[in-house]
């Protein structure tokens, strides 16, 4: 834990600790130094998990606090501080979160509720136990355990995945019971994307329909949606489902509307009342059902690509609820309206290897809807077969006033990819 904490600082600045700054969170220093805070990186683990070390952005940080399980300790140093927000920035950190902001007396969620918001099926429960739909859905330690429930239940399809992690990690659709008894092999005892060790399966009945995204903030109980995204996954390199794209909707869209009130009661029954929240609901024979909830801004660079094409993000929003309350009330009755049309476009690797050099790169970067790209593997590293969000080896951001022009885009980049013309390996 650094200690390099100066009298001047105690005397006469305010601070915000962000909680695992990686992924999206990683852009939340910035806001906060442009309204005039410090921030504080408080990371939940001994070691950065491999995944999200290339997002952390050290020199953002006044003061870095690595927490080492004695969470009084880390509030003894920032009492030292005119702390004014604990923020979660992912499932890792949601529990250490609210326990930092309620020793800090700062805005924060309910200590006694917080497995609600990080475990899967304790969030699923607690859904079912509010009267909303919620899948049927069985966590165990054993994998005998899990397979008699599927047994007894007879649901098949159903989706297999850890208790907690996130990105599709291990999450496997299982259509007899020697496909779950597999699933569960590669879970039990295994490390998730977070590092840590999975020490419970989760089997839930399988959700026919669109998976949507609802983005939100919440201040003092009172929700404001950001965004509503729908997602296109397909099957790809022996996964069910894979990332392929991510489309937003409008907030006045019905489907939009119908997501957004069953969302608003879910993040009632989560106890949800301060900061963040992602939302993954699928809509099933018409009825939206939740998948699950990260207490957390939209991952990824998401945020800031919806901060380009509006007036405000949940980023803007999120640092609101914190340190501006008149302009989190503001907004909240100002819907936001993306001035143009967003699509994000995941590039999907059938094979693995070394990259020799990519080709189709100024292709990419000169199609008329092209925004941003993010290339994650470069000449003469590893290239994965994509089987998940962490092994996307290049997402391309797509806005345009004209909706036709991105499905054209679109389908060229899924033509360069087909016929491999973007890497070679």
């Amino acid at each position: 834990m650094e200690s390099n904490i100066s009298q001047s600082a105690v005397v006469s600045q305010q601070f915000a600790v962000i909680v695992d700054p990686f992924s999206s969170g990683a852009l939340l220093a910035a806001e906060f130094k442009k309204r005039g805070l410090e921030c504080i990186a408080l990371i939940s683990q001994k070691n950065i998990p491999a995944v999200f070390a290339g997002s952390y952005r050290r020199d953002d940080f006044f003061m870095e606090i690595r927490f080492d399980g004695n969470v009084k300790k880390i509030s003894n140093v920032l009492r030292q501080l005119d702390i004014r927000a604990v923020v979660s920035c992912l499932e890792t950190s949601v529990a250490l979160a609210d326990r930092v902001a309620n020793l800090l007396d700062v805005p924060g969620n309910n200590v006694f509720t917080s497995e609600r918001r990080r475990d899967k099926f304790a969030m699923g429960e607690a859904v079912r136990a509010a009267g909303l739909r919620a899948p049927l859905q069985k966590m165990s330690a054993s994998e005998d355990e899990i397979i008699r429930w599927v047994a007894e239940h007879k649901v098949f399809p159903v989706v297999v995945k850890p208790v907690n992690s996130a990105g599709s990690d291990c999450v496997t659709i299982c259509h007899d019971l020697d496909e779950v008894k597999f699933a569960c092999s590669l879970i039990l005892g295994k490390l998730n994307k977070f590092e840590q060790e999975n020490t419970f399966v989760l089997v839930q009945e399988f959700l026919d329909g669109h998976e949507y995204v609802v983005d939100t903030v919440t201040l003092n109980g009172q929700t404001v949606t950001c965004n509503v995204f729908v997602y296109e996954k397909v099957a790809a390199n022996n996964v069910a489902f894979v990332y392929r794209a991510i489309r937003a909707l409008e907030l006045d869209d019905p489907i939009a509307q119908k997501l957004i009130a069953y969302n608003d009661q879910v993040l009632k029954a989560l106890d949800i009342h301060q900061g963040a929240g992602h939302s993954e609901i699928i809509i099933s024979n018409g009825e939206p059902v939740l998948v699950e909830v990260g207490a957390r801004m939209h991952g990824g660079n998401i945020p800031a690509v919806v901060q380009k094409c509006a007036k405000w993000s949940q980023i803007e929003l999120l640092v609101d609820s914190y340190i501006d309350h008149p302009s989190f009330h503001r907004r909240a009755k100002e819907p936001l309206h993306l001035d143009r049309k967003i699509l994000i476009h995941f590039y999907i690797s059938g094979e693995g290897g070394k990259v020799k050099a990519i080709r189709g790169q100024s292709v990419v970067e000169n199609l008329p809807s092209y925004f941003d790209a993010f290339w994650y593997v470069k000449p003469g590293e590893s290239i994965a077969e994509t089987v998940d969000l962490y092994t996307c080896p290049l997402k391309v951001i797509l806005t345009h006033d004209n909706a036709q022009q991105i499905e054209e885009d679109k389908r060229l980049l899924l033509k360069l990819e087909q016929e491999n013309l973007i890497f070679e390996v």
